[in-house]
């Protein structure tokens, strides 16, 4: 595959809306048969919908808590805030079998990335109202869910917002052995690395992808999201 020149994600989503329509994001819901695949049109529309609802609630530059299990709403959410010109800081909901340890995590990463708008979905709102009633800066957050967001800005148009060098994702460690420490990844550094896996791997729009790796690690959201979306293949996960 010939190199790309540099881009950024959304200038990238909507070149494979086009050259791969078919292509996209398949998920096993249940591990194994139930499959929901997301087409990458249907994730450019997604992705512009999220991008103009954030766009009336922070600014560009500012961080977006991403709140949200894996799958392909947090897809969505990683691109849709990219999308905006913003910086998406994904965080593992907390485990109810554990939920202090889970707590402290959103707790710390947040106040050190002090973000403007935490984005989640209506299947978990009731854990970020009960996580808010324990930790208030997180009830002080203002909340948006994907799926309000998207229901008011169907037929929004997908813009480019940004250049490759402007950061895209702030990544956190897990914090198992600290606290949580953040490495800021830009548009460029998401496209290069991918690039070079796809290279290294002579991957083409043909390939069969599959990850098991957590989009929350670095691993994970190079192989599993932007690997494919570089590609133009149909990743499994």
């Amino acid at each position: 595959m010939a190199a790309l020149a540099p881009l950024t994600i959304p200038a990238l989503l909507a070149a494979r809306a086009v050259t791969w329509p078919a292509h996209g994001y398949l998920w096993l819901e249940d591990g194994e048969s139930k499959e929901r695949l997301l087409t990458y049109p249907a994730l450019e529309r997604r992705v512009a919908a999220i991008a103009a609802g954030l766009s009336r609630r922070a600014r560009k530059g500012d961080r977006i808590l991403i709140l949200l299990p894996l799958g392909l709403d947090y897809i969505s959410a990683i691109l849709g805030t990219a999308a905006a010109g913003m910086i998406g800081v994904p965080v593992y909901p907390p485990d109810p079998a554990n939920q202090m340890m889970g707590l402290a995590q959103v707790k710390s990463i947040l106040d050190d990335s002090a973000p403007s708008v935490g984005l989640t979905s209506a299947g978990i709102a009731g854990l970020v109202e009960a996580a808010g009633r324990i930790e208030p800066d997180i009830a002080a957050l203002p909340w948006v869910t994907l799926d309000d967001i998207e229901a008011a800005h169907v037929g929004a148009s997908l813009h480019c917002q940004g250049e490759p060098d402007d950061v895209a994702v702030l990544l956190y460690t897990s914090g198992s052995t600290g606290t949580p420490k953040g490495v800021m990844l830009s548009h460029a550094n998401l496209i290069e690395t991918a690039g070079a896996m796809a290279a290294d791997c002579r991957l083409t729009p043909q390939s069969s992808m599959c990850v098991w790796l957590p989009g929350y690690h670095v691993s994970g959201l190079f192989a599993g999201i932007i690997l494919p979306l570089w590609v133009g293949a149909t990743m499994v996960s």
